[in-house]
């Protein structure tokens, strides 16, 4: 994240921050860290212990980081996970990788988990919902990818699974995106 920053990558998130929070952003200076940390660094605050957990895998993007406090058994997930929404997946992403670190997150067997949207919670509230929706979004495509079936003959046959998904907040807007995102990562790992 410090190279993408200083390579340019801090104003496009802070355009596309100013764009999400319509124009609430727009004054924002980006300042970012100037020390990177490695995958299970602790970092000690005074009495307070903090670990990095950096499993080396995209997922919801590149740079996405989640930090453990040691003392409450707490993982801060960043936009790894989400809870009644759907999240971004764009080309620094990778929902495959996505599924791989909600998996490590949920294998910490930690107390609380704090996503990047939505409420906190234990592991079945905070993780497993979102988990569980990209699980089935992976079946689904993997199933009927070998049925070559396209992005759009996947959709109303995986909606059939989704339906405890479809109030949250995006569902309409993200499924296509998904599905496809989910397709063409299907058709690389074939490659």
């Amino acid at each position: 994240m410090i190279i993408e920053a200083k390579n340019g990558k801090d104003n496009k998130w802070i355009n596309l921050m100013t764009t999400l929070t319509n124009g609430l952003a727009k004054d924002t200076i980006a300042t970012y860290p100037t020390n990177p940390t490695q995958h299970l660094q602790v970092i000690r605050l005074d009495s307070e212990q903090f670990k990095i957990h950096n499993p080396t895998i995209k997922s919801h993007t590149n740079i996405d980081i989640m930090i453990e406090h040691i003392n409450s058994k707490t993982l801060f997930l960043g936009d790894n996970s989400f809870v009644n929404r759907m999240g971004h997946f764009d080309n620094s992403s990778s929902i495959h990788d996505n599924i791989k670190v909600l998996q490590y997150a949920t294998n910490l067997s930690l107390n609380y988990y704090v996503p990047g949207h939505g409420s906190s919670g234990n592991v079945n509230h905070a993780v497993k919902p979102f988990l569980d929706y990209l699980l089935i979004i992976q079946s689904e495509v993997k199933k009927d990818y070998e049925k070559d079936f396209t992005d759009y003959e996947i959709k109303p046959i995986a909606i059939k699974k989704l339906n405890p998904y479809k109030n949250w907040y995006g569902f309409d807007y993200q499924l296509g995106n998904h599905i496809s995102k989910v397709l063409l990562e299907v058709e690389a790992l074939e490659l």
